[in-house]
């Protein structure tokens, strides 16, 4: 008896608890991420074994502005194009470095440069000339 009444208010509780759980409404950014791909004519998920065999590494610099589920969603454009996402800034300025393979090189660069949120993406390359 102790047993069932035990049970019974476990479940009860379960169900209160999770209905009063706060929904994630849904990303308005994911949705264009994905239209971008669709347009781009590119898979929403990666490649099972992309190949970084010659490959571009950028750096992308986002807005001050710019929120973390717009950054999310870049990187998972990136890598859905069979890209990796190398450093992560987040003291001096938000942004990341990405090695982005050749042959998807180009769609990248112009999906990076239709999001309105991203301030700039420049190649990674070495510094000089700094004292």
């Amino acid at each position: 008896m102790k047993f069932a009444f035990v049970v019974t208010t476990l479940v009860a509780v379960a169900s209160i608890a999770s209905a009063a759980l706060p929904v994630q409404p849904p990303n308005p950014f994911a949705a264009s991420v994905d239209q971008l791909q669709e347009k781009l004519g590119h898979p929403a998920v990666p490649d099972t074994e992309p190949s970084l065999t010659g490959i571009k590494s950028y750096i992308v610099v986002f807005k001050d502005s710019a929120a973390a589920h717009e950054i999310d969603s870049a990187i998972r454009f990136i890598e859905s194009l069979g890209g990796k996402i190398g450093e992560r800034y987040t003291d001096i300025y938000k942004g990341f470095t990405a090695k982005i393979p050749f042959a998807k090189l180009s769609d990248a660069l112009t999906a990076l440069g239709k999001l309105n949120f991203i301030d700039y993406y420049e190649e990674d390359g070495e510094v000089s000339g700094y004292v």
